[in-house]
């Protein structure tokens, strides 16, 4: 609604002269007593609250849809009046006034869903303006969910990152591996002599595809008897594993210098052309500092 708010009062500015009603700060106080129901009201009472509180917003953003719709047109209309004369600006406006409409009535079906007791609603639309991202349950205390995308990363023993690639949505990670590995031998031209990733990779599929492709040592930590626990105490095993922890630093490292926590760009195919630049970035600089490292004293 702020969204909408913001492009009719544009519209307004550049000559269209229709008035309208902002209920932006009617929703943010019920935003709030939304926000204090759920912290000390009984579970049964602070869930009716939120839903007569929900009601109330999805009713004004209704209004606030339909105004938006009307300015809409009326942008329209002028510019098909304006003909080639017509400028970047109102192209502009219409487009975000006709974009986020629509996305607006389909947060608004979404809601009516929910208040009729359908907690749980398949691709619904979680970011206005980035109608891509999918809900991740991280399982973490700080972060249980995050919205956006899943990135597979694949390391070489150099620090170079050899193979990337975004996924929409919230694909188990058992069945990334074999992908990431597969793309790994053809940006490189080699099958790894050894692979090691997290838990979460682990299965015999996994296992057993990895050396189908040739390579002679699997370090996938899983549960298991006592043959897999000594397994798992072998010496080679437990280095590469010391390996793949020194991962989560790469990670941190990507993630805070290159900015792959967060993309500036929306929408799938964007985030994949940001997570692609700040691998490229990091590949460069990885490059740079091993030629200054081998570079002959005094040179």
């Amino acid at each position: 609604m702020r969204v909408l708010t913001r492009l009719m009062r544009r519209a307004k500015e550049a000559g269209i002269g229709y008035a309208f009603r902002s209920e932006t700060a009617c929703v943010r106080s019920a935003a709030g007593c939304a926000a204090s129901a759920r912290c000390f009201a009984g579970e049964e009472k602070a869930q009716a609250e939120v839903d007569r509180l929900t009601a109330e917003v999805a009713r004004r953003a209704e209004q606030t849809l339909q105004e938006a719709e009307r300015m809409a047109r009326a942008v329209q209309r002028r510019i098909r009046q304006l003909g080639p004369a017509v400028g970047a600006r109102y192209r502009a406006l219409a487009q975000g006034l006709v974009t986020y409409t629509r996305r607006l009535r389909r947060v608004l079906e979404q809601t009516r869903l929910r208040l009729q007791g359908i907690r749980t609603i398949p691709d619904r639309l979680v970011s206005l303006f980035d109608p891509d991202a999918r809900p991740i349950r991280r399982g973490k205390l700080s972060k249980p969910v995050e919205f956006g995308y899943k990135l597979t990363l694949v390391e070489t023993q150099e620090g170079f990152i050899s193979h990337w690639r975004l996924h929409v949505g919230n694909p188990s990670d058992d069945s990334l591996l074999v992908d990431a590995v597969a793309g790994h031998i053809h940006a490189v031209g080699a099958t790894p002599r050894a692979v090691a990733a997290d838990r979460g990779m682990s299965s015999r599929a996994n296992e057993a595809a990895l050396r189908a492709m040739g390579i002679a040592h699997v370090a996938l930590p899983a549960r298991g008897g006592r043959a897999r626990r000594l397994f798992e105490r072998r010496r080679a095993f437990r280095r590469l594993l010391r390996w793949r922890s020194g991962q989560e630093g790469r990670i941190a490292h990507l993630k805070h210098a290159f900015e792959l926590d967060r993309s500036r760009y929306r929408g799938a195919d964007r985030a994949a052309t940001w997570s692609g630049e700040g691998v490229f970035a990091h590949n460069l600089t990885r490059a740079a500092r091993r030629l200054l490292a081998l570079a002959p004293a005094g040179a």
